[in-house]
């Protein structure tokens, strides 16, 4: 069983208390079996703060104000470890912001963008998006979506072209209806989505009040140099289009890809900050992340656009 991971994932780590966006805020943090089994044996203050930060009818820690986990302290530190160690930590924290998608011969993971330290790894890495092993050596995949993802991402890569006729040749290859949708109507239907950060609508509702957005020679000379945007690209085909189950599915995925992309670019030709601002991009990455490749149920309706 070979475990495939991009180039850039052994390089991340936790910023700890630098992260602006703690995961430690906001999200409801479920606690695997094992690991409630382990804190049951615990001793002492430790072992009677955390059994008593737990509900167990999940179980799940009980988040205190702001929805922030009862260990995360002032310093933006994890008292858990402090106390426990890297080990003391439930699946979901000690994985997070780690994604896996299994396959016959393969598990492939990769890191999230809902991370604001993943998303700059991710989109600020000037070296092409590339698949290893503990090995070195990418094998061949054997399953046809795989096939298709892995043509899909050399398609994007391929600078010799622009950027709209790397997706547009991607397009085709999934067999994806073009879509006639300009970038102010995607913010509108967007909006429709449900939606939990104010900054995330803020985004949403500027775009949808204007109504260009075909990219000027200075934003497109930004996205020559940049590797912002073909980043994006990649890293949303190599975490959703091999999920595709069928080729319908994957015209679908396609199109919630493009979607997204559309969205994402638009988004940072009409951000305040600028294009040559890497931070704003980064941040715009985590918002759509977190609103939506985190809800499947937002995922599939933007896909039920494009489902025939």
């Amino acid at each position: 069983m070979d475990f495939i991971y991009p180039n850039y994932y052994k390089d991340f780590a936790c910023i700890k208390g630098a992260c602006r966006h703690s995961c430690c805020i906001g999200w409801e943090i479920d606690i695997d079996e094992d690991t409630l089994a382990y804190y049951d044996t615990l001793e002492g203050a430790i072992g009677e703060r955390v059994r008593g930060a737990i509900d167990r009818d999940v179980p799940c820690f009980r988040l205190g104000a702001d929805e922030r986990c009862p260990f995360l302290n002032g310093d933006g530190l994890c008292d858990l470890i402090l106390a426990l160690g890297e080990n003391g930590l439930c699946e979901i924290c000690a994985e997070h912001p780690r994604f896996y998608n299994a396959f016959r011969d393969r598990t492939e993971c990769g890191l999230g963008l809902a991370c604001e330290a993943a998303a700059r790894r991710i989109l600020l890495s000037e070296a092409p998006f590339a698949l290893r092993t503990a090995e070195g050596n990418y094998p061949t995949p054997t399953e046809e979506i795989l096939l298709l993802r892995d043509e899909v991402i050399r398609v994007l890569q391929n600078r010799d072209l622009t950027l709209d006729e790397r997706i547009e040749a991607a397009r085709v290859l999934c067999k994806t209806p073009t879509p006639d949708v300009s970038a102010a109507e995607w913010a509108k239907r967007f909006l429709l989505l449900e939606r939990l950060d104010d900054a995330w609508t803020e985004h949403l509702l500027r775009l949808s009040e204007r109504e260009a957005h075909t990219p000027d020679e200075e934003f497109l000379a930004w996205e020559r140099q940049s590797p912002v945007c073909t980043q994006f690209l990649v890293y949303l085909v190599y975490r959703h289009l091999s999920q595709a189950e069928d080729e319908a599915d994957a015209a679908e995925t396609f199109g919630f890809i493009e979607a997204s992309f559309r969205l994402f670019r638009a988004l940072l030709m009409t951000c305040p900050c600028g294009t040559s601002d890497g931070e704003c991009a980064t941040e715009i990455a985590r918002l759509f992340s977190s609103e939506i490749e985190y809800s499947d149920e937002n995922v599939d309706a933007i896909k039920a656009y494009f489902r025939a």
